[in-house]
């Protein structure tokens, strides 16, 4: 009976990288901005 198909740790790292990335691409439209102005 294997209902779940993605274990909790793999997940919550799965979430975390999606965090990552986002947060990456928001430092970076910042950066860039401060830049200009």
């Amino acid at each position: 009976m294997k209902h779940q198909h993605l274990p909790p740790k793999l997940s919550i790292g799965w979430l975390l990288v999606q965090i990552i990335k986002y947060t990456r691409k928001l430092c970076t439209q910042v950066f860039l901005m401060l830049h200009v102005y």
